[in-house]
């Protein structure tokens, strides 16, 4: 088998949807260079199928999602190896950093109807198949011929090609693909046209063009079988072609026989001394007969306008003497309403009163502590010389314990939980797509309302740290991995240096990492904002900032299988400013259903997310979204 040079050129294909699925499958037949989109067509599927596999295709993941519009179009797109192995795969799969171009228009066949030279069936088999009035250009094909329709168009003649002259003139144009046509820019001159004009069209030019100019003279005569000779002169003035002058000329003698004349048609004609006379013998004749029957219609016409107009005045008093009880209704409640509201706010201003008075009393009372507290201050200000000596001494005996309890801290101590293996996934991903599936359908699992799995996934991609407001965020991220090791760590208020966070179980955790290369690790600090963030956590953020290169307490190059994830609670403990944790991973504060997780349902995508990928996919990724404000506190 062949090998295809995908970094230069890109496949040219038929998308087909595959049922079902958010996948599709793109039929080789060429390809094109990455610069110039000069196409170099296949001449025959197995010259395809020698490159592409024997089924002569391109796998194209999360195609028909993300291109919903393309199915059946004829696209450029990029393609890279398939990496995942097993028997039966395509040879190579859709590449999604390479843009999408929609190169060629498919032709709708409309058989086993036919386009003929009667414009009024033409425009029935066009209305029939939705092709009237069309949005964008479109093409269909009928009795050996492509027809064009143009967008939004109102022109009675539509240009139309033979296949025979599409494949001499326009081959550069045309794709023929499994019988079916494809339409890739502009045609060349066309064949001819055909006819669209309806009998109401014609009718409407009939009277125009032929019946009003020449009134005096069809008059005059009493004979309108001078009519036709007239049709024909009027249709001789205009450059149309033979066959449809011949098949308009047909339709015009019948409806000539049986035309009716608009009431604007009579008005223009209605001074005709000829015609005059005639409308006012008939007037004459049936005058009475029309007035009384008129007049009946009238009176029956006014009972029934007099009845409903009764019928409407009693229903619109109805519904306005509901409105005013209605409104006496809320008005008295509301009035009620600000009677227990003004009450209240008596009570509440006798009560702040108190209030005022028990604060005056206490400010006097604290008033008189401060003063007893002064008192002592100068006392200790006269003893200051013997206070100074005391604390020299106790000075040296903290500096001795100080030097005793900082030896060892560089090394890597187990201070924290037993390390957990989370191992369900036995091969690798081939996609980080497949991790962003797994986190979203746990999610969801866990009652999540929304999903915010493709930005949570690059978020973890470009930080150390990932926090979230929800324990069950950690638990989908855990789950989703497929293939990982974790503890849990929880954050104290006497954490208020970096110690604290190496002697609980980072330091271990870094050990086991380092260690363990081919594994992701992630450390899940509970109640982050027990105590002051930026005190324990701040060493980390410079390594992810790239401030520093290794880790201040022992000179380790951080691990790139480890990751932190923090939950910071909702309760009120230390406040969250923007400065704590404006260089963290912050993802999208979720809420949750309260109901127990069923797992065993989920279709989840198999394969682990490995280190390598989701580094890899930090480089890939343009932008992702951090939700700082989500989590800063309110009085901040």
């Amino acid at each position: 088998m062949g090998t295809f040079d995908y970094n230069n050129y890109h496949v040219v294909g038929i998308v087909e949807n595959i049922p079902a699925s958010s996948h599709s499958y793109i039929h080789v037949i060429g390809y094109t260079d990455a610069y110039s989109y000069s196409i170099h067509r296949y001449s025959t599927p197995d010259e395809a199928k020698s490159v592409f596999g024997k089924k002569g295709r391109v796998f194209a993941y999360m195609f028909a999602q993300k291109n919903p519009n393309l199915s059946g179009h004829c696209v450029i797109l990029g393609v890279i190896p398939n990496e995942k192995p097993g028997e039966g795969l395509d040879e190579y799969v859709w590449d999604w950093s390479v843009d999408v171009v929609d190169l060629a228009t498919p032709v709708v066949k409309i058989s086993p109807d036919t386009i003929s030279y009667n414009g009024q069936k033409n425009y029935d088999i066009l209305c029939e198949h939705n092709l009237i009035d069309v949005s964008s250009d479109t093409y269909f094909e009928s009795n050996g011929c492509i027809y064009q329709i143009k967008a939004h168009s109102v022109e009675r003649l539509i240009k139309y090609w033979s296949f025979s002259d599409l494949e001499v003139k326009c081959r550069d144009s045309v794709i023929l693909y499994s019988g079916r046509f494809y339409i890739a820019g502009n045609l060349c001159e066309n064949t001819g046209v055909a006819d669209i004009t309806t009998d109401e069209q014609l009718v409407d030019w009939f009277c125009k063009k032929v019946l009003k100019p020449r009134w005096d003279e069809f008059a005059s005569k009493q004979d309108f079988k001078n009519i036709e000779a007239g049709i024909k002169e009027v249709l001789n003035s205009v450059n149309i072609d033979s066959t449809i002058y011949n098949a308009r000329l047909k339709r015009l003698k019948t409806i000539n026989t049986n035309i009716q004349l608009a009431f604007e048609n009579l008005q223009d004609v209605a001074n005709n001394p000829w015609f005059a006379s005639i409308l006012q013998t008939a007037v004459a004749r049936f005058k009475e007969n029309y007035v009384s029957e008129v007049e009946m219609a009238n009176n029956a016409e006014l009972k029934n306008l007099k009845e409903e107009h009764d019928f409407a005045i009693e229903a619109e008093k109805e519904r306005f003497d509901n409105a005013i009880k209605e409104s006496e209704a809320l008005l008295s409640k509301v009035q009620a309403e600000n009677k227990e509201k003004i009450s209240a706010l008596e009570s509440q201003s006798t009560q702040l009163e108190l209030e005022v008075q028990k604060l005056t009393e206490a400010i006097a009372k604290r008033k008189n502590e401060f003063e007893q507290e002064e008192s002592k201050l100068n006392k200790i200000i006269e003893k200051k010389e013997s206070i100074i000596e005391d604390f020299e001494v106790i000075k040296e005996v903290l500096s001795i314990q100080s030097c005793s309890s900082s030896m060892g801290t560089s090394k890597l101590t187990d201070f924290g939980s037993a390390l957990t293996n989370a191992d369900t996934e036995q091969e690798a991903a081939m996609y980080i797509q497949v991790f962003m599936k797994r986190l979203e359908l746990f999610l969801k699992a866990y009652g999540a309302d929304e999903s915010d799995a493709e930005n949570t996934t690059y978020l973890l991609s470009k930080n150390n740290i990932l926090v979230s407001n929800d324990m069950r965020v950690i638990q989908s991220i855990i789950r989703a991995t497929g293939k990982c090791t974790y503890m849990y760590e929880y954050v104290t208020p006497k954490w208020n240096c970096f110690d604290d966070l190496w002697n609980n179980g980072l330091a271990y955790i870094i050990e086991q990492a380092l260690n363990n290369p081919d594994k992701i690790f992630y450390l899940v600090l509970q109640n982050m904002n027990l105590s002051y963030i930026p005190s324990y956590i701040q060493p980390i953020v410079d390594v992810n900032l790239g401030r520093c290169e290794v880790i201040p307490v022992n000179g380790y190059k951080y691990p790139s299988n480890l990751r932190i994830l923090g939950h910071i609670s909702e309760d009120s403990l230390i406040p969250v400013s923007i400065y704590a944790i404006e260089h963290l991973g912050c993802s999208k504060k979720l809420k949750f259903a309260t109901k127990k997780p069923d797992f065993s349902a989920l279709d989840l995508p198999t394969g682990y997310l490995s280190p390598d990928m989701l580094n890899e996919s930090q480089v890939k990724t343009n932008s992702s979204t951090t939700y700082v404000e989500d989590y800063i506190s309110e009085d901040e």
